[in-house]
């Protein structure tokens, strides 16, 4: 509930693109440290997520809306459902893309769906798919 506060006050504060890249930063950076410092519990690791989490899914449906209003204001046409079905679009594919890209570097990394217990390798990529890739793919994401 603090989260969605914070990140509205920060939409308010700069604008929406502003804020998710700032709550992105915030959520990577947190990350990374996770990454290298291993703190105790996972309590770091469930909101530096959340925070990237939030921030989209709050800030971004707004984004689109606006881009709505502003492609309305430019060309004089509406266009809401083309625009804001692209987004639906865009989530599916990257679901599946992200899917079978996770199952690909698990299965690289030795991890075997059929053992109680997963090799070292394969727990060193678990850990590397919760961290380091999210903080390598929110930044592409930002730009």
């Amino acid at each position: 509930m603090v989260m969605i506060v914070f990140v509205d006050k920060a939409a308010v504060k700069f604008d929406k693109r502003e804020a998710l890249i700032g709550c992105y930063a915030i959520g990577v950076i947190g990350l990374a440290l996770i990454k290298f410092i291993h703190p105790a519990g996972n309590i770091a690791y469930i909101f530096c997520t959340a925070m990237c989490t939030l921030s989209y899914w709050q800030v971004m449906p707004a984004i689109y809306y606006d881009m709505c209003e502003y492609d309305w204001k430019q060309t004089g046409k509406r266009r809401e459902g083309t625009i804001l079905s692209f987004q639906g679009l865009i989530e599916a594919a990257a679901a599946g893309i992200g899917g079978q890209l996770l199952g690909i570097l698990l299965q690289l990394a030795g991890f075997d769906g059929d053992l109680a217990a997963q090799t070292p390798g394969a727990m060193v990529w678990i850990e590397n798919v919760k961290t380091s890739t999210t903080a390598t793919r929110n930044p592409l994401i930002s730009i």
